[in-house]
């Protein structure tokens, strides 16, 4: 995560449970690599994810005009900008 950060680029992962953004120093790095992170379901096939970031695109490449910190859930149909807090 730290590396992508370093060389602008964003970061796709599965985190069920959001713990990046929950957990103190996780949300630290986080926040002080300024990581723009996108959060897809890690209890659907890789398949399904692909074709969630394919529809999303759009969306995910503009959230990537702006700087991070953030984190974006991937759903089927939308993206949600979760809160760090």
């Amino acid at each position: 995560m730290l590396e992508a950060a370093r060389h602008g680029w964003p970061v796709l992962g599965c985190d069920a449970k959001h713990r990046r953004r929950r957990r103190p120093a996780e949300r630290t790095a986080l926040i002080d690599a300024r990581v723009q992170n996108f959060i897809l379901n890690g209890n659907v096939s890789a398949v399904t994810n692909v074709e969630r970031v394919l529809h999303n695109l759009t969306a995910i490449l503009a959230a990537c005009t702006t700087p991070g910190p953030f984190v974006y859930r991937v759903h089927p149909n939308r993206i949600e900008r979760l809160p760090l807090d």
